[in-house]
């Protein structure tokens, strides 16, 4: 593997102070954004537009597994391991997604006038796949930056791109366009442009290269990552799938709002997770007794920042709810179940960077999968009686399934590390 020794980093509180301070900075800023696009891309189509427009996404993102199968997961923690070969891991995770994706695209393109749809068009669906994979390739980029704690050059990068497809919103809002289509192909044209210009700061940063042999470790150790990724994909977003399919595309047009807040809304505790897993995949490595300290204390941040966010969400609900307008009022009970949501994903966040940071992706594959069985069995057995009110019920209610599973795996963990120490680092990794 091809080492730089420029992208060592050092763990101190002050380094990941600042790391959480500029990735979290440049993630909100980027978020904010985002979230002003997704407002005025969802006033200017209407619920119905927009509900295609989610809908195509949504399941381009679900087929896009093909190609991406976790990588950018595997790369965090293996970047974090092994900060040195940072420039040939992410080198190699690229070559991987153009080489592959570029088959998927093919097949997508195909299959799209197949599973045509008054949902799911099929234009809408192959620039959605298009966006997909430009959007993977260009996190696999960042993700590079991350897990070396390169976080102000990953903010800079993720804000600029936001705010170019702002300005094309804003464009095309001005210029009176309707048609979900040109919104998307503006901003597939804003994240190629983005891939090249992180392409260009990584090559000279991080020194990338490709390397068959990483590429080939990288496959062969992907499969718990790319089941775990789907997962944790299906288990935020299967739900929006299954309104559409069984549902229409208003009720899609008035939940899919609701749930891209919430994800908006997971900035603050996803720029903690993206700063404990190179962390503690270091420190567990090296220090087992100062992973667990760190760990804890990461963890009371979260618990205090999802309590804040619940809050904030669900007596601010009627606000957003207002900046959408008038068509949108129906999301407003949505908006305000989901919101517990986040008091528990935030603490989800924690205790599954811990798995990932332990080698655990097997074990957290699986209560994935439970949650994910159990969301998806409750959806199809409430959906017709109880509408999008049930669908949201039943995140919430399998999004506390989840945080036990992860919680139960953690805990056991931490018994097998202070029962048996000679056996850590095996068990690590």
């Amino acid at each position: 593997m091809i080492e730089t020794p420029s992208t060592e980093f050092q763990i101190n509180r002050r380094t990941i102070i600042n790391n959480i301070t500029a990735l979290f900075s440049g993630s909100a800023i980027a978020q904010a954004i985002a979230a002003l696009t997704f407002i005025l891309t969802a006033r200017q189509l209407g619920p119905e537009l927009y509900g295609q427009y989610t809908s195509s996404m949504v399941f381009a993102t679900f087929c896009s597994i093909v190609f991406s199968l976790g990588l950018n997961i595997w790369l965090l923690r293996e970047g974090g391991r092994l900060p040195s070969g940072v420039g040939n891991l992410t080198g190699s995770i690229i070559g991987i997604k153009l080489s592959i994706g570029i088959i998927w695209l093919f097949v997508m393109f195909i299959m799209a006038s197949r599973i045509e749809s008054d949902s799911i068009p099929a234009n809408l669906l192959r620039l959605g796949a298009v966006i997909i994979w430009f959007d993977s390739m260009f996190m696999t980029a960042l993700t590079g930056f991350r897990s070396i704690l390169r976080n102000s050059i990953n903010s800079l990068l993720l804000v600029a791109s936001a705010i170019s497809v702002l300005l094309v919103t804003l464009f095309l809002v001005y210029s009176g366009v309707h048609q979900a289509s040109t919104f998307m192909i503006g901003r597939a044209i804003i994240l190629f442009l983005s891939l090249l210009v992180s392409l260009i700061v990584a090559w000279n940063v991080l020194k990338l290269s490709l390397s068959s042999a990483t590429a080939k470790i990288a496959l062969i150790q992907s499969p718990p990552y790319a089941v775990s990724e789907f997962l944790a994909w299906a288990y935020r977003r299967v739900d929006v799938l299954i309104i559409a399919f069984m549902l229409n595309n208003y009720a899609v047009g008035l939940y899919a709002p609701a749930v891209g807040i919430i994800n908006a809304l997971y900035l603050v505790p996803m720029a903690i997770h993206f700063v404990m897993v190179p962390v503690l995949s270091n420190l567990f490595s090296t220090d087992v007794h100062q992973a667990w300290i760190t760990a804890r204390r990461f963890i009371g941040v979260l618990v205090l920042v999802g309590l804040g966010l619940f809050l904030l969400l669900f007596f601010g609900a009627k606000y957003l709810i207002y900046l959408l307008g008038p068509a949108y009022v129906g999301s407003q009970e949505i908006l305000q179940i989901l919101s517990a949501i986040l008091f528990f994903h935030s603490i989800t966040f924690g205790v599954g960077a811990i798995l990932v940071a332990t080698n655990q992706q097997k074990q957290r594959t699986i209560i994935q999968a439970v949650a994910v069985v159990i969301n998806v069995g409750l959806n199809f057995l409430i959906i017709q009686r109880f509408g999008i009110t049930g669908v949201a019920y039943v995140y919430v209610l399998t999004e506390i399934v989840l945080l036990l599973g992860y919680v139960y795996l953690v805990l056991r963990y931490w018994l097998n590390t202070h029962s048996n120490k000679p056996g850590i680092g095996a068990e690590t990794g």
